[in-house]
C-alpha cells in the first residue's frame, strides 16, 4: 500500500553547531523561531540545547579531578579512618 523506499536518517549535530545555536539564543538578538529557521532545526531543539547548556554550565568552571588527586584523597581518607 505504501512505498517507503527512501528512509530519512536521523540528523546528528556537532557540539560546535549546538554551542553556536545556544550562544545565539542566549544573545537574544534573534527569536528562537528565527534561529531555528536559520539553522534548519525545530525551535524545540534549540530550547532543549539551551536548557542542557544552562543546566551544565556550572561544571565549566570546576577543576577536573585527575586519577592521582582521587587516589590521594582516598589515601587521606583511609588514614583518617585508621586514626
Amino acid at each position: 500500500m505504501f512505498n517507503f523506499t527512501v528512509m530519512n536518517k536521523r540528523r546528528k549535530f556537532t557540539s560546535s553547531f549546538k554551542t553556536k545555536g545556544v550562544l545565539e539564543a542566549l544573545s537574544e538578538r534573534f527569536t528562537i523561531q528565527e534561529l531555528a529557521h536559520k539553522q534548519e532545526v525545530h525551535p524545540n531543539q534549540i530550547n532543549q540545547w539551551k536548557a542542557h547548556f544552562l543546566a551544565n554550565a556550572e561544571g565549566t568552571f570546576e577543576k577536573p579531578q585527575t586519577e592521582k588527586s582521587q587516589e590521594g584523597f582516598s589515601v587521606l581518607k583511609d588514614k583518617s579512618i585508621n586514626c
